[in-house]
C-alpha cells in the first residue's frame, strides 16, 4: 500500500496495535519518499529509515551520486575516477572510469599527433561530404598553397573553376566526385591550379572515396601537393631536349617527329609538304671576323625571320651549327612551291647589324616535296640535302628543287 499512487496510512483493522506492522507501514513510507527524492535529483536528503532498508537505500543514493558526479566530469573531458563511495556499483563505476581516462588521453595524444603532422607538412588536407558541404575540412597548409586563408578559401562546389581549362581529366574527375557519379575507388592526377594571386600552379591529388549503401559517393578525402617546381624543372629538361637553346627552335628530333606528323597528315588530306634546308652562305667568315658573339647574333637574327615568314602551322628548326630546316604544307601546286620559297626569301633581304657592322644576310636553300620525291623520312631529308647542294654549287644564296638528275 505504501507504493501506490495515492498511500493509504491505515492498518487493515486486523493489524491495528501490531508494533510490528506499524514499524514495517512506517518503513515502506520513508523508503517511498526517500525514492521520490532521488528520483527529483535530491541525492543528499537524509535517510531516515533504519535498518537493512535504511542502509540500502543509502548505498544506493551514494552510487546514484557518484554516478552522476562521473557524468558531469566525462562531460568536462575529466574522467579520474573517485573512490569515495563503497560497494560494487561503485566499483564497476571507478573501474569504468579509469578505462576512459586512459582513452581520453590517447585521443588526446592522437589528436595533438595528427594536429602537428598537418601543421609540419606542405601538402593540403581535405575531406568533404558531397551534399552535406558543412561538413568540409580543410587544412591549413591547402588554403597557404592556394595563397589565401581557410576563411577565404572557396567553397567545394566552385573548385572545379579553378582547374586549368586544358587539364579536362582533373575536371571531369572532381566533377564525377560533386555529382556522387565517381565509379573508381582512389584518384591521382596532376593539373594547373589557380591561386588567390591569379597564378595557375601544378598540382598533384591524390585521394580515396567512401560510398554508401547505394554505392554512391558519400565522403572523399585527399592529398593535394605542390609540385610546380618540380614540373618546370622537367618541363625545362624536356624543352632543352627538344630545342635549340640559343634560337628557341625545335632541334633535329623534335623536327623529325613533326616530318612524320605532317607526312601522315598530307596522306589523309592530299595535300603536299615542302621539306627545305637552308644554310647560311659563308657564316664562319663571321665568326673569323667579327667573333663568336656575332655569329650567335646572326643565328638568332636568321631563325627569327625564318619563323616569322611561315604560318604557325609550319615548322622551322635548327639542325645543325648553321644548318636549319623548313616544314611547309601547301596544295599540290609547283607554282604554289615556288611562291612559298620566293616569300620565305624575301624576308631575309634586309640588312642586319652585327657588333656595329651591317651585314646582309645570304642563305642557300634545298627543296624536297612529299610524296612526290619520296614517302619516307631518311629520303625526303636526303633529297633535299642533295638539293641543297646543287644550291651551293650554282653560286649560293639562291634555292633548288630536287631533281632525279
Amino acid at each position: 500500500m505504501a507504493f501506490q499512487s495515492d498511500p493509504r496510512t491505515a492498518l487493515p483493522a486486523a493489524l491495528e496495535g501490531d508494533d510490528r506492522a506499524l514499524a514495517l507501514r512506517d518503513a515502506l513510507l520513508q523508503v517511498r519518499t526517500t525514492l521520490m527524492r532521488m528520483h527529483e535529483g535530491d541525492l543528499d536528503g537524509r535517510i531516515d529509515a533504519e535498518g537493512f532498508l535504511g542502509v540500502l537505500l543509502d548505498m544506493l543514493r551514494m552510487d546514484l551520486k557518484h554516478a552522476m558526479e562521473l557524468i558531469d566530469r566525462t562531460a568536462g573531458e575529466n574522467v579520474r575516477p573517485s573512490t569515495e563511495p563503497l560497494g560494487g556499483l561503485a566499483e564497476m563505476l571507478n573501474r569504468t572510469a579509469e578505462k576512459s581516462a586512459r582513452t581520453v588521453e590517447r585521443l588526446k595524444a592522437e589528436e595533438e599527433r595528427w594536429r602537428l603532422v598537418l601543421e609540419c607538412s606542405r601538402d593540403g588536407v581535405f575531406e568533404f561530404f558531397p551534399g552535406t558541404w558543412e561538413r568540409t575540412f580543410c587544412s591549413s597548409g591547402l588554403a597557404e598553397m592556394q595563397r589565401t586563408s581557410l576563411k577565404e578559401l572557396p567553397p567545394v562546389k566552385r573548385w572545379i573553376k579553378f582547374i586549368h581549362p586544358e587539364d579536362v581529366k582533373a575536371r571531369h574527375i572532381l566533377k564525377d566526385i560533386l555529382q556522387r557519379t565517381y565509379i573508381k575507388g582512389t584518384y591521382d592526377v596532376v593539373f594547373r591550379l589557380l591561386c588567390a594571386d591569379g597564378v595557375y600552379r601544378w598540382r598533384q591529388c591524390r585521394g580515396q572515396v567512401f560510398r554508401d549503401a547505394e554505392g554512391r559517393v558519400a565522403r572523399t578525402l585527399g592529398i593535394l601537393r605542390d609540385i610546380h617546381s618540380r614540373k618546370e624543372r622537367e618541363d625545362d629538361f624536356k624543352y632543352r631536349a627538344t630545342h635549340d637553346v640559343l634560337t628557341g627552335l625545335p632541334s633535329r628530333p623534335l623536327f623529325h617527329q613533326h616530318l612524320l606528323q605532317m607526312m601522315a597528315s598530307a596522306k589523309r588530306t592530299g595535300k603536299a609538304v615542302l621539306v627545305v634546308m637552308a644554310d647560311l652562305d659563308h657564316f664562319k667568315d663571321v665568326n673569323d671576323t667579327l667573333g663568336h658573339h656575332a655569329g650567335d647574333l646572326l643565328l638568332q637574327e636568321f631563325a627569327g625571320r625564318l619563323r616569322a615568314s611561315i604560318r604557325t602551322s609550319d615548322i622551322a628548326a635548327r639542325v645543325g651549327g648553321d644548318e636549319f630546316a623548313l616544314l611547309l604544307t601547301c596544295d599540290p601546286d609547283p607554282h604554289k612551291y615556288a611562291a612559298a620559297i620566293q616569300r620565305i626569301r624575301a624576308s631575309l633581304e634586309a640588312p642586319t647589324c652585327l657588333e656595329n657592322t651591317c651585314y646582309q644576310i645570304h642563305a642557300s636553300m634545298g627543296i624536297a616535296v612529299y610524296p612526290q620525291d619520296g614517302d619516307e623520312l631518311l629520303v625526303l631529308l636526303k633529297r633535299a640535302d642533295n638539293a641543297l647542294y646543287q644550291a651551293k654549287n650554282s653560286g649560293r644564296n639562291t634555292y633548288r628543287f630536287y631533281t632525279p638528275s
